[in-house]
Protein backbone atom coordinates (compact mmCIF):
# COMPACT_ATOMS: atom_id res chain seq x y z
CA UNK A 1 0.00 0.00 0.00
CA UNK A 2 1.31 3.43 -0.93
CA UNK A 3 2.47 5.79 1.79
CA UNK A 4 0.40 8.90 2.06
CA UNK A 5 0.07 12.18 3.90
CA UNK A 6 -3.26 14.02 4.03
CA UNK A 7 -3.50 17.04 6.31
CA UNK A 8 -6.99 17.71 7.74
CA UNK A 9 -9.34 20.23 6.14
CA UNK A 10 -12.75 21.17 7.53
CA UNK A 11 -15.61 22.53 5.45
CA UNK A 12 -15.18 26.31 5.29
CA UNK A 13 -18.07 28.73 5.87
CA UNK A 14 -16.46 31.10 3.33
CA UNK A 15 -15.71 29.84 -0.17
CA UNK A 16 -15.94 32.85 -2.49
CA UNK A 17 -12.18 33.36 -2.50
CA UNK A 18 -9.81 30.38 -2.13
CA UNK A 19 -7.37 32.53 -0.12
CA UNK A 20 -10.01 32.72 2.64
CA UNK A 21 -11.41 29.21 2.19
CA UNK A 22 -7.95 27.64 2.48
CA UNK A 23 -7.20 29.41 5.75
CA UNK A 24 -10.59 28.79 7.36
CA UNK A 25 -10.52 25.11 6.30
CA UNK A 26 -7.25 24.78 8.21
CA UNK A 27 -8.30 26.83 11.24
CA UNK A 28 -11.60 25.05 11.84
CA UNK A 29 -9.67 21.95 12.91
CA UNK A 30 -9.00 23.78 16.19
CA UNK A 31 -11.81 24.75 18.64
CA UNK A 32 -10.17 28.03 19.69
CA UNK A 33 -10.10 29.18 16.09
CA UNK A 34 -13.88 29.18 15.68
CA UNK A 35 -14.28 31.59 18.60
CA UNK A 36 -11.69 33.91 17.07
CA UNK A 37 -13.14 33.66 13.55
CA UNK A 38 -16.46 34.94 14.87
CA UNK A 39 -14.68 38.34 15.19
CA UNK A 40 -14.02 38.36 11.45
CA UNK A 41 -15.87 38.54 8.12
CA UNK A 42 -17.97 41.52 9.21
CA UNK A 43 -16.34 44.36 7.30
CA UNK A 44 -16.56 44.50 3.51
CA UNK A 45 -14.59 46.67 1.14
CA UNK A 46 -15.12 47.43 -2.52
CA UNK A 47 -12.69 48.86 -5.05
CA UNK A 48 -13.85 50.80 -8.07
CA UNK A 49 -17.48 49.96 -7.22
CA UNK A 50 -16.96 46.43 -8.53
CA UNK A 51 -14.37 44.33 -6.71
CA UNK A 52 -15.83 43.23 -3.38
CA UNK A 53 -13.76 41.56 -0.66
CA UNK A 54 -13.59 41.05 3.09
CA UNK A 55 -11.47 43.64 4.87
CA UNK A 56 -11.12 42.13 8.36
CA UNK A 57 -9.49 38.80 7.47
CA UNK A 58 -6.32 37.97 5.56
CA UNK A 59 -4.43 34.70 5.83
CA UNK A 60 -1.01 36.39 5.55
CA UNK A 61 -1.89 38.51 8.56
CA UNK A 62 -3.70 35.99 10.79
CA UNK A 63 -2.58 35.51 14.39
CA UNK A 64 -3.57 31.83 14.34
CA UNK A 65 -1.62 30.92 11.20
CA UNK A 66 2.12 30.47 10.98
CA UNK A 67 2.96 31.95 7.58
CA UNK A 68 6.30 31.29 5.88
CA UNK A 69 7.53 31.63 2.32
CA UNK A 70 10.55 30.39 0.40
CA UNK A 71 11.80 31.30 -3.05
CA UNK A 72 10.91 28.54 -5.50
CA UNK A 73 14.40 28.69 -6.96
CA UNK A 74 15.77 27.54 -3.59
CA UNK A 75 13.22 24.75 -3.36
CA UNK A 76 14.27 23.60 -6.84
CA UNK A 77 17.81 23.04 -5.56
CA UNK A 78 16.67 20.58 -2.92
CA UNK A 79 16.68 16.83 -3.43
CA UNK A 80 13.87 15.84 -5.85
CA UNK A 81 13.25 19.51 -6.64
CA UNK A 82 10.06 21.43 -5.86
CA UNK A 83 7.81 18.37 -5.67
CA UNK A 84 10.22 16.78 -3.20
CA UNK A 85 10.23 19.98 -1.16
CA UNK A 86 6.43 20.00 -1.13
CA UNK A 87 6.29 16.40 0.09
CA UNK A 88 8.77 17.15 2.88
CA UNK A 89 6.76 20.22 3.92
CA UNK A 90 3.52 18.22 4.02
CA UNK A 91 5.19 15.48 6.05
CA UNK A 92 6.15 18.12 8.62
CA UNK A 93 2.56 19.37 8.83
CA UNK A 94 2.71 22.40 6.53
CA UNK A 95 -0.03 23.19 4.02
CA UNK A 96 1.53 24.42 0.79
CA UNK A 97 0.15 27.31 -1.29
CA UNK A 98 1.75 28.28 -4.59
CA UNK A 99 0.86 29.76 -7.99
CA UNK A 100 0.20 27.30 -10.81
CA UNK A 101 -0.55 27.59 -14.51
CA UNK A 102 -4.01 26.09 -14.53
CA UNK A 103 -3.89 24.90 -18.15
CA UNK A 104 -1.67 21.99 -17.08
CA UNK A 105 -4.00 20.66 -14.36
CA UNK A 106 -7.10 18.87 -15.59
CA UNK A 107 -9.31 19.95 -12.68
CA UNK A 108 -9.43 23.52 -13.97
CA UNK A 109 -11.65 24.76 -16.79
CA UNK A 110 -9.89 28.11 -17.22
CA UNK A 111 -6.43 29.22 -18.26
CA UNK A 112 -4.64 31.55 -15.85
CA UNK A 113 -1.97 31.73 -13.17
CA UNK A 114 -3.78 30.97 -9.92
CA UNK A 115 -2.86 30.16 -6.32
CA UNK A 116 -3.60 26.56 -5.34
CA UNK A 117 -3.29 24.77 -2.00
CA UNK A 118 -1.71 21.32 -1.61
CA UNK A 119 -2.64 19.43 1.54
CA UNK A 120 -1.54 15.86 0.83
CA UNK A 121 0.19 13.35 -1.43
CA UNK A 122 0.65 9.63 -1.92
CA UNK A 123 3.44 7.55 -3.37
CA UNK A 124 1.17 6.49 -6.22
CA UNK A 125 2.03 9.86 -7.74
CA UNK A 126 -0.92 12.08 -6.80
CA UNK A 127 -1.25 15.28 -4.76
CA UNK A 128 -4.34 16.38 -2.84
CA UNK A 129 -5.25 19.92 -3.87
CA UNK A 130 -7.90 22.53 -3.07
CA UNK A 131 -9.09 25.56 -5.06
CA UNK A 132 -12.01 26.95 -7.05
CA UNK A 133 -11.72 24.49 -9.92
CA UNK A 134 -14.20 23.85 -12.74
CA UNK A 135 -17.40 25.81 -12.27
CA UNK A 136 -15.72 28.18 -9.83
CA UNK A 137 -16.71 26.12 -6.77
CA UNK A 138 -14.21 25.60 -3.95
CA UNK A 139 -13.55 21.91 -3.50
CA UNK A 140 -10.93 19.23 -2.93
CA UNK A 141 -9.39 17.30 -5.83
CA UNK A 142 -6.22 15.49 -6.92
CA UNK A 143 -3.61 16.06 -9.57
CA UNK A 144 -0.74 13.92 -10.79
CA UNK A 145 2.92 14.66 -10.13
CA UNK A 146 3.36 15.24 -13.87
CA UNK A 147 0.53 17.80 -13.92
CA UNK A 148 2.01 19.62 -10.95
CA UNK A 149 5.50 19.71 -12.44
CA UNK A 150 4.17 21.21 -15.67
CA UNK A 151 2.02 23.72 -13.78
CA UNK A 152 4.97 25.05 -11.73
CA UNK A 153 7.65 24.82 -14.42
CA UNK A 154 7.65 28.61 -14.86
CA UNK A 155 7.12 29.56 -11.22
CA UNK A 156 10.31 31.67 -11.24
CA UNK A 157 9.26 33.60 -14.35
CA UNK A 158 8.07 37.13 -13.39
CA UNK A 159 5.33 36.77 -16.01
CA UNK A 160 3.72 34.14 -13.77
CA UNK A 161 4.01 36.13 -10.53
CA UNK A 162 0.54 36.80 -9.22
CA UNK A 163 -1.27 37.52 -5.98
CA UNK A 164 1.87 38.75 -4.24
CA UNK A 165 3.72 35.41 -4.57
CA UNK A 166 6.65 36.80 -6.58
CA UNK A 167 8.21 33.43 -7.27
CA UNK A 168 7.69 32.00 -3.78
CA UNK A 169 6.05 28.99 -2.18
CA UNK A 170 4.02 29.57 0.98
CA UNK A 171 3.80 27.28 4.00
CA UNK A 172 0.85 27.50 6.42
CA UNK A 173 0.30 25.80 9.75
CA UNK A 174 -1.78 26.40 12.86
CA UNK A 175 -0.20 28.56 15.55
CA UNK A 176 -1.94 28.54 18.93
CA UNK A 177 -2.25 31.90 20.67
CA UNK A 178 -3.94 32.47 24.03
CA UNK A 179 -4.90 35.97 22.90
CA UNK A 180 -7.09 34.61 20.13
CA UNK A 181 -10.56 34.79 21.68
CA UNK A 182 -13.95 36.13 20.80
CA UNK A 183 -14.02 39.85 21.64
CA UNK A 184 -17.41 41.49 21.94
CA UNK A 185 -16.00 45.03 21.71
CA UNK A 186 -14.37 44.13 18.42
CA UNK A 187 -17.63 42.90 16.93
CA UNK A 188 -19.47 46.01 18.14
CA UNK A 189 -16.86 48.33 16.63
CA UNK A 190 -16.83 46.36 13.38
CA UNK A 191 -20.61 46.62 13.10
CA UNK A 192 -20.44 50.35 13.85
CA UNK A 193 -17.78 50.82 11.19
CA UNK A 194 -19.77 48.74 8.70
CA UNK A 195 -22.92 50.78 9.35
CA UNK A 196 -20.99 54.07 9.03
CA UNK A 197 -19.19 52.92 5.85
CA UNK A 198 -15.73 53.51 7.32
CA UNK A 199 -12.61 51.36 7.40
CA UNK A 200 -12.27 49.03 10.36
CA UNK A 201 -9.15 49.61 12.44
CA UNK A 202 -7.33 48.47 15.60
CA UNK A 203 -6.80 44.84 14.51
CA UNK A 204 -5.47 42.70 11.71
CA UNK A 205 -6.89 43.66 8.34
CA UNK A 206 -6.51 42.70 4.69
CA UNK A 207 -2.94 43.70 3.87
CA UNK A 208 -3.51 42.68 0.27
CA UNK A 209 -5.00 46.15 -0.18
CA UNK A 210 -2.39 48.68 -1.27
CA UNK A 211 -3.00 52.09 0.23
CA UNK A 212 -1.91 54.47 -2.52
CA UNK A 213 -3.89 57.58 -3.48
CA UNK A 214 -5.73 55.83 -6.29
CA UNK A 215 -6.70 52.99 -3.97
CA UNK A 216 -8.03 55.32 -1.30
CA UNK A 217 -10.03 57.32 -3.82
CA UNK A 218 -11.66 54.25 -5.33
CA UNK A 219 -12.34 52.15 -2.22
CA UNK A 220 -15.45 52.08 -0.06
CA UNK A 221 -16.47 50.12 3.04
CA UNK A 222 -19.47 48.59 4.78
CA UNK A 223 -22.94 49.70 3.71
CA UNK A 224 -21.48 51.77 0.89
CA UNK A 225 -20.44 48.49 -0.76
CA UNK A 226 -24.03 48.12 -1.94
CA UNK A 227 -23.06 50.76 -4.51
CA UNK A 228 -20.69 48.13 -5.90
CA UNK A 229 -23.53 45.63 -6.21
CA UNK A 230 -25.69 48.15 -8.09
CA UNK A 231 -22.72 49.08 -10.28
CA UNK A 232 -22.22 45.43 -11.24
CA UNK A 233 -25.93 45.13 -12.06
CA UNK A 234 -25.71 48.23 -14.28
CA UNK A 235 -22.72 46.73 -16.07
CA UNK A 236 -24.62 43.48 -16.53
CA UNK A 237 -27.48 45.42 -18.14
CA UNK A 238 -25.07 47.15 -20.51
CA UNK A 239 -23.06 44.05 -21.41
CA UNK A 240 -25.81 41.44 -21.32
CA UNK A 241 -24.38 39.55 -18.36
CA UNK A 242 -22.21 39.61 -15.26
CA UNK A 243 -18.46 39.81 -15.57
CA UNK A 244 -16.28 37.73 -13.24
CA UNK A 245 -16.10 40.50 -10.64
CA UNK A 246 -19.88 40.88 -10.72
CA UNK A 247 -20.47 37.18 -10.13
CA UNK A 248 -18.05 37.15 -7.19
CA UNK A 249 -19.55 40.35 -5.73
CA UNK A 250 -23.06 38.88 -5.60
CA UNK A 251 -21.77 35.56 -4.29
CA UNK A 252 -19.74 37.31 -1.58
CA UNK A 253 -22.74 39.41 -0.54
CA UNK A 254 -24.84 36.26 -0.22
CA UNK A 255 -22.08 34.57 1.77
CA UNK A 256 -21.61 37.64 3.99
CA UNK A 257 -25.27 37.65 5.01
CA UNK A 258 -25.16 33.92 5.77
CA UNK A 259 -22.05 34.41 7.95
CA UNK A 260 -23.71 37.34 9.74
CA UNK A 261 -26.70 35.14 10.51
CA UNK A 262 -24.40 32.30 11.62
CA UNK A 263 -22.51 34.66 13.95
CA UNK A 264 -25.68 36.05 15.54
CA UNK A 265 -27.04 32.54 16.15
CA UNK A 266 -23.72 31.57 17.78
CA UNK A 267 -23.68 34.77 19.87
CA UNK A 268 -27.28 34.27 20.99
CA UNK A 269 -26.10 31.35 23.13
CA UNK A 270 -23.84 33.75 25.02
CA UNK A 271 -25.33 37.26 24.74
CA UNK A 272 -28.85 38.77 24.87
CA UNK A 273 -29.77 38.89 21.19
CA UNK A 274 -33.50 38.86 20.55
CA UNK A 275 -35.28 36.33 18.38
CA UNK A 276 -36.66 39.25 16.37
CA UNK A 277 -33.17 40.31 15.30
CA UNK A 278 -32.24 36.75 14.38
CA UNK A 279 -35.42 36.52 12.31
CA UNK A 280 -34.66 39.79 10.52
CA UNK A 281 -31.19 38.65 9.55
CA UNK A 282 -32.61 35.32 8.46
CA UNK A 283 -34.86 37.24 6.07
CA UNK A 284 -31.88 39.23 4.79
CA UNK A 285 -29.92 36.00 4.18
CA UNK A 286 -32.93 34.43 2.42
CA UNK A 287 -33.36 37.46 0.14
CA UNK A 288 -29.68 37.35 -0.78
CA UNK A 289 -30.07 33.68 -1.74
CA UNK A 290 -33.08 34.55 -3.91
CA UNK A 291 -31.07 37.32 -5.60
CA UNK A 292 -28.25 34.87 -6.32
CA UNK A 293 -30.67 32.30 -7.77
CA UNK A 294 -32.08 35.01 -10.04
CA UNK A 295 -28.55 35.85 -11.13
CA UNK A 296 -27.86 32.20 -12.00
CA UNK A 297 -31.15 32.04 -13.91
CA UNK A 298 -30.13 35.16 -15.84
CA UNK A 299 -26.84 33.48 -16.73
CA UNK A 300 -28.85 30.80 -18.52
CA UNK A 301 -31.75 32.78 -19.99
CA UNK A 302 -30.32 36.28 -20.51
CA UNK A 303 -33.71 37.71 -19.50
CA UNK A 304 -33.04 41.37 -18.64
CA UNK A 305 -36.16 41.53 -16.45
CA UNK A 306 -34.31 39.31 -13.99
CA UNK A 307 -31.67 42.02 -13.55
CA UNK A 308 -34.37 44.45 -12.45
CA UNK A 309 -35.64 41.91 -9.92
CA UNK A 310 -32.10 41.36 -8.58
CA UNK A 311 -31.73 45.12 -8.19
CA UNK A 312 -35.05 45.34 -6.33
CA UNK A 313 -34.01 42.57 -3.94
CA UNK A 314 -30.72 44.27 -3.13
CA UNK A 315 -32.52 47.51 -2.37
CA UNK A 316 -34.70 45.57 0.08
CA UNK A 317 -31.64 43.87 1.58
CA UNK A 318 -29.77 47.17 1.94
CA UNK A 319 -32.71 48.94 3.59
CA UNK A 320 -33.49 46.08 5.97
CA UNK A 321 -29.85 45.72 7.01
CA UNK A 322 -29.60 49.46 7.55
CA UNK A 323 -32.57 49.17 9.89
CA UNK A 324 -31.54 46.10 11.88
CA UNK A 325 -27.85 46.91 12.48
CA UNK A 326 -28.56 49.70 15.02
CA UNK A 327 -30.76 47.21 16.92
CA UNK A 328 -27.95 44.63 17.00
CA UNK A 329 -25.40 47.21 18.16
CA UNK A 330 -27.75 48.56 20.84
CA UNK A 331 -28.44 45.12 22.31
CA UNK A 332 -24.76 44.22 22.40
CA UNK A 333 -23.74 47.58 23.93
CA UNK A 334 -26.25 47.05 26.73
CA UNK A 335 -24.76 43.67 27.68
Amino acid sequence: MANMIKLPLKESFTVTFPKDANAVSILLNYPRAYFWLMNCFIQLTCWGNQYLDYYDFYYRNCMLLSYQRIKAELAEQMERGVTGFIKNALAKGYYVVLPVETQYIGQYDFKAVHDMMIYGYNDAGFFDIADNFSGGKYRKAVCSTEELREAISRINDPDTWTGGFEGTIELLSYRDDDRANFELYRVIESLQDYLASRATSRWDVNLGIKWDLDEIKNRCFGMQCYDGIFQNIRIAKEQGGFAGSGHRALFLEQEHKRIMELRLAWMKERYPISDDIIAKYHTIADWSCVAMRLKLKHDVTGDEKLLNRIEEYYKLIRDKEMGVLPEVISELENY
